[in-house]
């Protein structure tokens, strides 16, 4: 047995499986191949039989491994940074963005605490009064 006479038996083998599997309907879909010396009927389907490990990545592969890192992605990062994000502008900073600090209403008769003085009542004016 030579390094190539094994995958010879080996294809021999898929060729005669293939043929009981699947029968052919027309004789003229036959090709005759010579397989380690002897003439071997083979159909299309046999054409699609690899020996070995298929190589190359397909597509299945590759949408695969997109999604583990799309996947990674959001989990190791765009999570982690919006948490930081969020804890940050509501819990640490002192103003946070969008909050608007309303001045006390001031009516007649308080007290400006800085200042000590007392809001005046407010004037009535001739515009003002309603009959």
């Amino acid at each position: 047995d030579s390094a190539g006479g094994g995958g010879e038996a080996i294809r021999r083998d898929k060729v005669k499986t293939v043929r009981k599997v699947q029968p052919k309907p027309f004789k003229d879909s036959a090709l005759k191949v010579e397989v380690g010396g002897q003439a071997v009927e083979e159909d299309s389907v046999v054409d699609r039989i690899e020996c070995g490990p298929s190589r190359g990545v397909t597509a299945h592969q590759k949408t695969y491994k997109a999604c583990q890192a799309a996947g990674k992605t959001i989990t190791w990062l765009l999570i982690p940074a919006w948490l930081a994000h969020y804890y940050l502008k509501y819990h640490i900073e002192a103003k946070p963005f969008g909050t608007v600090a309303v001045k006390p209403r001031i009516f007649p008769g308080d007290t400006i605490m800085e200042t000590g003085e007392v809001v005046p009542a407010m004037r009535k004016e001739a515009h003002q009064e309603h009959h």
